[in-house]
């Protein structure tokens, strides 16, 4: 029997690399209204959402979200006992560092049509130097952060807050990166699943959009991997497409080698416009865990008409707002239609749990297969 933990903590887990982490209470109340979610993408057999109170057999598995050593403490205070090494799981936080991401978009940047650049930097002196003598605008990423933090836009008149934030950055993670700030189009990623006797192998593309600041999640346009690729391929060519994807795959297996990671791995990329052209940024991270891409994949190759798209999101009720009411609306609004195989041909689906206490929803609205590049520019 497999077991699914949704632990959305992952990745500030990660950056606090510590078994006494303490996930913050929006967190822990995400992950509780979203673990029915998990329903979509879990094999239809031997398949279980976990709970606390489960008593695991010998050779049953814990599929999480992503590892840390927060986690692994967790599961085996709560007496799981066949788990991945401490070991183990400290390899797949070093394969997670940004420096990865970095190394790889250097060796890919000079494919046709793809741009990028990435530098890690162990000297606060250092990047004071290059911000201070370059007029043009930076991001700088922590090694490790979550969707939204540990990133951020440098400009001239929030000095004082970024020094700050880069020392402490220093002290706790030890370097910062650094990398231009790129006029994006269009955020989209690869999707691969490695297992230690498969390989890596190319799951979906997803495109999905996040806010103006580049930084938080927003929501996946949901789609077949041929719509998207066809949006995609308007803007870069195909074959540019095709040597990323195969080159990926090369330097993925040689990265995890003998690190036996068992999961999926998403690698988020950029349609950007640089001096009037369309231009690839193949590698922006790298995420070493599960993801919506990949939940927004399974979700339409299972339930979704092919003959029809939509959107995937994440909505949060404010204090006054009723879930339960909200969500009756948007089920009066757009009933959902099935074809005759029972897949869904429109309409608004919740993808988890509603109660009156809930405060995070997934949810999808789909939409006839024609209006995909309306999709995407809904979310503008």
């Amino acid at each position: 029997m497999d077991y699914y933990i949704f632990n959305p903590e992952n990745d500030e887990a990660l950056a606090a690399n510590t078994s006494y982490y303490q996930p913050s209470a929006s967190i822990i109340r995400m992950a509780h209204d979203l673990s029915d979610m998990q329903r979509f993408i879990m094999p239809a057999n031997n398949a279980m959402i976990y709970t606390p109170r489960m008593v695991l057999k010998k050779g049953d598995r814990i599929r999480p979200w992503g590892w840390s050593k927060f986690l692994l403490k967790r599961l085996s205070d709560e007496g799981v006992t066949e788990l991945p090494s401490v070991e183990d799981v400290e390899k797949w936080r070093m394969l997670s560092h940004r420096r990865n991401a970095a190394s790889i978009l250097n060796k890919l940047s000079n494919i046709t049509e793809c741009i990028g650049e990435a530098v890690e930097y162990k000297s606060e002196n250092d990047i004071h130097k290059l911000l201070d003598e370059d007029s043009n605008k930076y991001v700088l990423k922590a090694p490790w952060s979550s969707s939204g933090r540990g990133v951020h836009t440098y400009e001239k008149d929030k000095e004082q807050p970024i020094n700050n934030w880069i020392r402490n950055t220093m002290r706790t993670q030890g370097s910062v990166m650094v990398e231009p700030q790129y006029n994006k189009l269009y955020d989209f990623a690869m999707e691969f699943k490695a297992s230690p006797n498969s390989g890596v192998e190319f799951v979906c593309y997803s495109l999905f959009k996040t806010s103006p600041d580049y930084h938080i999640y927003l929501g996946n346009v949901i789609a077949s991997n041929e719509d998207i690729e066809a949006f995609i391929t308007q803007y870069i060519p195909y074959e540019t497409l095709q040597t990323v994807r195969k080159q990926l795959i090369n330097k993925l297996t040689s990265l995890l080698k003998g690190s036996n990671y068992d999961n999926y791995i998403g690698v988020d990329m950029m349609i950007c416009v640089e001096d009037g052209k369309h231009k690839l940024h193949p590698c922006v991270e790298i995420n070493l865990r599960m993801n919506m891409g990949v939940l927004a994949h399974i979700f339409y190759e299972r339930s979704v008409s092919h003959n029809s798209i939509g959107f995937f999101n994440i909505k949060y009720f404010k204090n006054g707002i009723s879930p339960v009411v909200e969500n009756e609306k948007m089920t009066a609004r757009s009933p959902l239609h099935y074809d005759n195989s029972g897949r869904i041909i429109d309409g608004y689906i919740s993808l988890s749990s509603i109660k009156k206490d809930t405060k995070f929803h997934a949810m999808a609205i789909i939409k006839p297969r024609n209006l995909l590049k309306r999709c995407v520019d809904i979310f503008h």
